[in-house]
């Protein structure tokens, strides 16, 4: 019996500044299985503790490492063992999401995230395109008094603040925010996801590549995607694109709840095929 099968646990080596790491790990940590992180990034899973009651231990030392956990941001993909998916969440994440839908949606159409130049341009000129007689300008990034701030917390090693911005006009909401790069928010944000669970439809224009987190975290949360451009993650879901009319868009209950089953079966593995897993790569 090695030492994985008697002790029940391992510790994780991933590069847990990234999103796509950390909700690896969280999926990990549903396995039957102890998960060991370094002391330097408890912080990190301190509100995701809060909020799903996580079990795990610090410290990494003399503890087996599961070194077939891997992922690609660029695609995306995660992998552990044999086990692939476009992204793996825990199925706590879709369980949470779920409970904070609404009967009623109060917003029509959202936007939240961070506002960089190209997709401040793609939002504005969508704005435009969608309310032709209505001018709209968002706000780039941090603001500078922020952006300032940061810089020199940032040269302290010091926690940086963070930015928002949000704005309502006819009926959409536009939240400028970079909680989503600043920690522990960026682990879970439950302002983010009260606000995709109280919206009908979510823009998603393209991120660092043509994919965006935001596209399925909507989904999650009920919303339907407006995606900017099509990738081969969104395949098979039901969305609306950025060249939609806004007279076009339907919300439906048929819709998001094949979305969600949908996207469920995508990103999560069961507990019993996790732990095989697992196990399998230790022996």
């Amino acid at each position: 019996m090695t030492i994985i099968q008697s002790k029940k646990e391992f510790a994780v080596n991933l590069p847990l500044q990234y999103l796509q790491a950390i909700r690896l790990t969280h999926a990990l940590m549903e396995s039957q299985y102890i998960v060991h992180i370094s002391e330097e990034h408890q912080k990190k899973f301190s509100v995701l503790k809060k909020v799903f009651k996580l079990k795990y231990q610090i410290g990494v030392e003399n503890i087996p490492q599961l070194n077939t956990i891997k992922f690609n941001h660029t695609r995306p993909s995660s992998r552990i063992g044999s086990l692939q998916r476009t992204l793996i969440f825990p199925q706590a994440i879709f369980d949470y999401c779920h409970q904070l839908w609404l009967d009623r949606r109060n917003i029509k159409i959202c936007f939240a995230g961070l506002v960089i130049e190209k997709r401040k341009n793609t939002l504005e000129k969508w704005y435009k395109n969608s309310f032709p007689n209505s001018s709209f300008k968002l706000p780039t990034e941090e603001r500078l008094i922020v952006r300032l701030v940061n810089k020199l917390l940032r040269q302290f090693n010091l926690p940086t603040l963070p930015s928002t911005y949000k704005k309502e006009l006819n009926g959409i909401v536009f939240w400028s925010s970079n909680r989503g790069r600043v920690f522990p928010v960026k682990a879970w944000d439950e302002e983010y996801f009260r606000l995709l669970a109280n919206s009908q439809f979510v823009l998603c224009p393209s991120g660092d590549y043509i994919w965006t987190y935001r596209f399925f975290e909507s989904i999650m949360c009920g919303a339907i995607p407006i995606i900017e451009e099509y990738c081969p993650a969104y395949e098979g879901f039901r969305y609306f694109t950025m060249n939609d009319s806004i007279s076009s868009l339907k919300w439906s209950q048929e819709d998001v709840d094949y979305n969600y089953q949908l996207c469920f079966a995508r990103l999560t593995i069961p507990m019993e095929e996790l732990n095989r897993e697992i196990i399998k790569n230790f022996i």
